[in-house]
């Protein structure tokens, strides 16, 4: 039996801004993203753990598992409003993964995730011109 060793792959600190003061990386195959929550020291750790879960795993089934940083730069809008759809001003509002997906993909398609009725043309138009300019701003700061 091969012995498990436990191991930290970075260390950050971010002041009370979110901006970075340090950060130190301990291994080089960090192959994709880190995403982070962060709570009070008395929050409970499962429930950190399943807001970042949801918001990761309805990420991926609306990305098709596809999430690298080039989605993430062209989709910031869909990413935000995933976002959006976990939280309220700090406050959980949705953990589920599906549900995450199916809402945020409804406004996408110009759906109401709820009723199934086209939503409002307008709101449509906003965030494919919203994403289309996060994609032409992301082309031009990022060759890939």
């Amino acid at each position: 039996m091969e012995a498990f060793i436990h191991q930290i792959r970075g260390v950050f600190v971010l002041d009370q801004n979110g901006k970075r003061l340090l950060s130190k990386y301990y291994s080089n195959d960090l192959k994709r993203y880190l995403l982070f929550v962060v709570g009070a020291g008395y929050e409970n750790e499962l429930v950190l753990s399943e807001v970042l879960s949801g918001l990761i795993d309805g990420l991926m089934m609306l990305f098709r598992n596809q999430l690298t940083k080039r989605t993430f730069l062209e989709n910031f809008d869909l990413i935000v409003l995933a976002l959006d759809e976990v939280l309220e001003d700090g406050i959980i509002i949705e953990t589920d993964s599906s549900a995450i997906a199916q809402k945020v993909a409804a406004v996408e398609t110009g759906a109401d995730a709820s009723s199934g009725v086209e939503g409002s043309e307008t709101i449509t138009q906003v965030f494919k011109s919203a994403r289309e300019q996060l994609g032409e701003l992301a082309s031009s700061f990022f060759q890939f």
